[in-house]
């Protein structure tokens, strides 16, 4: 600021009236309008100001209803009412103007202000509620941020308002925890806890079982694993599982709870044949089919034929002979009538793959088989895979490795087929049986062409076959 415009500046508003007669320098003429202290005489030496710079000089007046009046009596730019309007002291008066505007323009004016139930009300009634999410972020309430969240409409917009908020206590997350309806948000403050104990306690509010179990990883691994009785579904159960290493921390607990399909589960994730076979006989399982199971997942198969012994229940022993890698013993167990293999000239460059489902209550022991028929003992053996089917009741689903037309290929087909029977798995409209054929067999675009052709005109008697 110059000498002279602090001059004048510091004049009367009656000096700076008698200077504005004379001065010719616009700069100091805008100067000495704009720093007059009556409101009155600011409107009446408007005149005398560029039209342009007209809403900076109201923009300085201290009643907001002359701003008011003016921006809706004088035809001016609408960037000329909005640094106005942006002005005002009353939020009433501000929510009365959005209607000059366009929605950008309306966003902004709200987000200047005060009261949150005004900045509520206005967006309400102004914005589209693809634009509330900018006003919702900027209330100064928590509780009010938290009441509206449903207005976003889409859970990562609600998301990003809850992980902006900065609580400093548990008792503030906990507290906030309960307002919030939905459980996947809820939590998001629920795993910000920094007491483990309150963190479990906050739990019981919690209904939906992903949510809870994303709050039990963020436990300590002796907690965690406690906290598996909390959690129903045995999809989820396992989920938590795989995240514990500490095997002190699951013998501990296989000892400690009374639980057994938890305790079940627990020894199926060692690794060690000797880890598994010590704890089973610390625990004497009730439950036979728990038992065979553990045996059935041992890595050796000399040690699953001597537990064989122990098992009296004939699909049980059925499991455990399934999940052995001996050829020859699975043909001797299996192959049982003793098939005729005819060579039919596929061209072993064929190649084929099975998926096999099926239901029965055996299967969720089965599936912890993980690989049948396997070439040799080792994790990595090629063999058949198992894994849980969703679309089946109690069921489960049986992939082939690459197969092609030899008689070794096609008599694990005919094992697979013959364990599943013997084990009471059956099947039902709610199963299929695909083949899928390798495409790497087609080498030119004629050989694609050919079959579609075939395809074509063979599918309604392959579909009745």
């Amino acid at each position: 600021m110059d000498e002279i415009e602090k001059n004048l500046r510091s004049l009367s508003d009656e000096e700076k009236i008698k200077r504005l007669e004379y001065e010719t320098n616009y700069f100091y003429i805008r100067v000495l309008v704009e720093s007059l202290q009556s409101d009155e005489l600011k409107m009446s030496m408007l005149e005398k100001i560029h039209e342009e710079d007209r809403g900076k000089i109201v923009s300085t007046i201290t009643s907001d209803d002359i701003k008011l009046n003016y921006i809706t009596n004088v035809d001016q730019s609408v960037s000329c009412k909005y640094e106005i309007v942006l002005s005002m002291k009353s939020d009433e008066l501000k929510s009365a103007s959005l209607d000059m505007f366009g929605e950008y323009d309306r966003q902004a004016i709200i987000l200047t202000m005060k009261s949150d139930d005004m900045k509520i009300e206005s967006m309400k009634g102004y914005l589209r509620f693809y634009n509330y999410l900018e006003v919702i972020e900027s209330l100064t309430s928590i509780e009010k941020k938290i009441e509206n969240l449903p207005l976003l409409q889409f859970p990562e917009k609600m998301e990003k308002v809850l992980k902006n908020i900065r609580l400093n206590t548990d008792e503030e997350r906990m507290k906030i925890a309960k307002l919030i309806k939905s459980d996947s948000l809820a939590i998001i403050f629920i795993k910000e806890i920094k007491d483990e104990e309150k963190r479990i306690a906050a739990l019981e509010e919690i209904d939906d079982e992903q949510s809870k179990k994303d709050v039990i990883i963020t436990l300590s691994e002796r907690k965690r694993i406690r906290c598996l009785s909390k959690i129903k579904s045995q999809f989820l159960q396992d989920r938590i599982l795989l995240t514990i290493r500490d095997e002190d921390v699951k013998t501990e607990y296989v000892h400690e709870t009374d639980i057994e399909s938890l305790k079940y589960k627990v020894i199926l994730t060692f690794n060690s044949d000797e880890k598994k076979l010590k704890l089973l006989e610390d625990v004497h399982f009730k439950d036979e089919d728990n038992t065979a199971t553990i045996i059935a997942s041992l890595s050796n198969d000399n040690l699953k034929l001597k537990k064989l012994e122990e098992i009296k229940e004939e699909q049980n022993i059925t499991l455990i002979k399934m999940s052995l890698s001996n050829r020859e013993y699975q043909k001797e167990n299996f192959l049982i009538q003793q098939p005729t293999y005819s060579e039919i000239g596929l061209d072993e460059e064929i190649t084929i793959g099975m998926e096999i489902e099926s239901e029965g209550y055996l299967s969720k022991y089965i599936e912890k088989i993980k690989k049948i028929l396997k070439r040799d003992e080792s994790k990595e053996a090629r063999g058949w895979d198992i894994k849980p089917d969703a679309s089946l009741e109690e069921g489960v689903e049986i992939t082939s490795p690459i197969l092609t037309d030899n008689q070794e290929d096609i008599e694990d087909i005919y094992m697979v087929c013959t364990m599943l029977q013997k084990i009471g798995n059956e099947t039902n409209e709610r199963c299929g049986g695909h083949i899928h054929i390798g495409s790497n067999y087609l080498k030119s675009k004629e050989a694609f062409i050919n079959l579609f052709e075939i395809w074509g005109n063979s599918e309604e008697i392959i579909c009745k076959i």
